[in-house]
């Protein structure tokens, strides 16, 4: 565990990056002198989840009603098999998607404009004063939704942080909301048209997030116009209270979950086998192979996905290519050996060239064995045989 403090904006961008390219496994808390703690969920150098910061439940509550997901005022209760996660919200995004009442490309939006606001809010605070952390190395959060690369995001953050910066807003919060005052001199001096916009849409409840998002605005031209009426004394910003509690989990002992409590048919499982490789032909013709030996198969083609694609499917072998695009055979194989339920599960790398160099590599990378591209369903068959039990 590392606890330290007095990280700028600068040094928290660095810190950041560095984390990033140590590749980072657990959670950073940090924190600014308003004592509002904000916690950001690692693996392997890129960001899972955001939780904290200055509206945690507003946040989520919109971005679930721009999915046309309602969230009534009492929150959304989860059943108590769903229950034992440190983060309930992250939980909640997982069981809206095994409901399908979201999919998966839905819960990654909402996943990735969480992170990024909540790095928003970190760099602002840090502006006014020193930001102090504490990082824990230990995997939280182990199925994955996405996996967000940190130089990129950060690069479009500080991006729309300069933006913010440039039109003088420092000192604004997305999170503060608009409410008028001094009415009848609102009422001389701005047209008709547009005081009875303000005075319908602007009632001191709402921050200028949930304005843009209700009005469909971009953020920083509604929270511009607004500076007008700022400036003039007519309008100021506040700070609101976060909503009420988003996510119910019941408390006591765990429960059966009813679904599970009526006899079955024992079904005989099949071991899965999981083709990591870009090249979708060659995949194609893997699976030909394992399907005839009776084995299931999922091709995984984009090595940005892998991890969440391995946990949600759980393979019990991974034939992983070497060369593939932005990472590697040999970094997804570290990467795939740091989560728990892979550290024994047989890596078998398929690769053109299996030289000495080449080896000492997989095996420091945690491959279990090597199969060559070209290899005939033979060799196919006889490596999962070794590998695999009977």
């Amino acid at each position: 565990m590392d606890v330290s403090g007095n990280l700028t904006v600068q040094s928290l961008v660095e810190m950041l990056n560095r984390f990033s390219t140590q590749k980072f496994t657990g959670k950073i808390n940090l924190h600014g002198t308003s004592g509002r703690l904000t916690t950001l969920y690692w693996q392997s150098g890129r960001m899972l989840w955001a939780s904290g910061g200055t509206h945690p439940n507003r946040r989520l509550r919109r971005y679930l009603s721009l999915l046309g997901f309602k969230v009534d005022a009492n929150g959304i209760s989860l059943r108590p098999t769903d229950s034992g996660h440190e983060q309930p919200e992250y939980l909640l995004m997982t069981v809206l998607v095994r409901r399908n009442a979201i999919t998966r490309e839905q819960a990654i939006t909402v996943i990735e404009g969480v992170i990024g606001e909540a790095l928003f809010d970190l760099i602002q605070q840090a502006i006014a004063a020193p930001i102090y952390h504490k990082t824990e190395s230990r995997n939280v959060i182990d199925t994955p939704m996405t996996l967000m690369s940190v130089p990129a995001t950060l690069e479009r953050i500080l991006k729309f942080w300069r933006d913010w910066q440039r039109h003088e807003l420092v000192d604004i919060s997305p999170n503060f909301a608009p409410v008028l005052q001094n009415l009848p001199q609102l009422k001389e001096s701005a047209a008709p048209q547009a005081y009875k916009a303000l005075t319908t849409l602007i009632d001191g409840k709402h921050t200028l997030y949930e304005l843009a998002a209700m009005l469909k605005r971009d953020l920083l031209q509604l929270t511009q116009s607004l500076l007008t009426y700022f400036h003039r004394g007519q309008l100021q910003f506040v700070e609101l209270a976060d909503a009420a509690v988003v996510v119910r989990i019941p408390e006591g002992t765990r429960l059966p979950d009813p679904r599970q409590e009526a006899p079955t048919q024992p079904k005989v499982k099949r071991p899965l086998i999981a083709c990591v490789d870009d090249n979708v032909q060659a995949a194609k013709i893997l699976e030909q192979v394992v399907s005839r030996l009776g084995y299931g198969f999922v091709a995984i083609t984009d090595s940005l996905q892998v991890l969440p694609k391995l946990i949600e499917h759980k393979p019990d072998l991974i034939f992983l290519d070497v060369v593939m695009p932005i990472v590697n055979g040999y970094e997804i194989c570290t990467q795939i050996r740091r989560v728990p339920t892979f550290k024994t599960t047989p890596i078998i790398f398929l690769t053109s060239n299996d030289g000495f160099v080449d080896r000492v590599k997989a095996n420091l990378a945690g491959a279990s064995n090597f199969l060559s591209k070209s290899a005939t369903s033979e060799k196919v068959s006889e490596t999962l045989k070794r590998h695999l039990p009977s």
